[in-house]
């Protein structure tokens, strides 16, 4: 589950763009689903997510945009120490 500081919307039926991560460099497509400021990912390709990306890489179809009429920008959850 993703929580954004806003309510997003996706300009299609379903969100697209996601992938979700094992956490050991494993990914799979994610099936998104869009509830006002939070997403809930699945993929049943990954039984156990950890992270997540949006518009990332090869993926490049996302569709979300905020209240401003802005597109959403990529991001990922991972996190790497500095």
């Amino acid at each position: 589950e993703l929580t954004f500081s806003g309510k997003v919307t996706a300009t299609a039926a379903a969100a697209t763009g996601f992938i979700v991560g094992d956490g050991q460099g494993h990914w799979a497509p994610a099936v998104a689903t869009v509830k006002g400021k939070r997403i809930l990912l699945s993929s049943p390709d990954m039984t156990a997510p950890q992270v997540a990306r949006y518009d990332w890489a090869d993926y490049p179809n996302g569709n979300l945009y905020g209240t401003n009429g802005l597109p959403v920008a990529p991001f990922t959850t991972e996190y790497k120490k500095p």
